[in-house]
């Protein structure tokens, strides 16, 4: 039988839950997603994840199978994101902070943005994007740059690794051949319209953020 406090915590709504209420709801209930292929389990405090994200206060409130298990399948996302948005989610909500930090790689904080994006997390985009543009003179291997591109599909933050690759071929730094992706024309595409939008470029102070902005999404 599903206790009472059980029956009112799957129909709360944790979205406009006052301060007071979230710190007496924290640490009552966890709730688990399971993430990837491998169905990896992530446990996470129920209240703050809802109260955090739209995407997640839907899923575990009302009459969801996921608000009677407390359980949701992410089988499209990479375990490694999904912990670092946890770990972001526990420790540090409103900057860049520890994204910023050397040990996470690019691809991560990629295909983080793009997770923020999908589920709609503006401060998480915000921290993401701040972590990025704090490397973005930071040379990285061409064929990084594609699969950059490839593992974010669908999200502007595509362009991110592409203009990396463009700045590198145009530095004057010798040009690895076999990494230019001819039998990608998508990419091929993505570096060209960063190009000719890029006039001058090597000339101009650098701001990813305002040259992203002229993209559409």
């Amino acid at each position: 039988m599903v206790s009472e406090k059980r029956k009112r915590s799957s129909s709360m709504d944790y979205s406009d839950m006052s301060t007071a209420d979230l710190i007496d709801r924290i640490g009552t209930e966890q709730v688990v997603l399971i993430v990837g292929k491998e169905q990896e389990h992530v446990t996470v405090d129920k209240a703050l994840l809802c109260n955090s994200i739209l995407f997640f206060n839907k899923a575990f409130t009302g009459q969801f199978k996921e608000a009677k298990t407390n359980t949701i399948n992410l089988p499209e996302e990479e375990p490694e994101v999904v912990k670092t948005f946890v770990l972001w989610l526990y420790r540090d909500p409103f900057s860049a902070g520890f994204l910023k930090r050397s040990e996470i790689d690019d691809g991560t904080i990629l295909n983080l943005f793009a997770l923020a994006e999908k589920w709609t997390v503006d401060p998480l985009m915000n921290a993401a994007f701040e972590a990025l543009k704090a490397r973005e003179n930071q040379k990285v291997d061409n064929r990084a740059c594609r699969e950059q591109w490839y593992m974010t599909q669908g999200s502007k933050i595509r362009f991110v690794p592409v203009i990396k690759y463009v700045k590198q071929l145009g530095s004057g730094s010798a040009v690895d051949v076999d990494s230019i992706p001819v039998d990608e024309p998508e990419f091929l595409k993505d570096a060209l319209v960063c190009r000719l939008r890029m006039t001058n470029y090597l000339c101009l102070p650098w701001k990813m953020d305002d040259f992203l902005s002229t993209f559409p999404s």
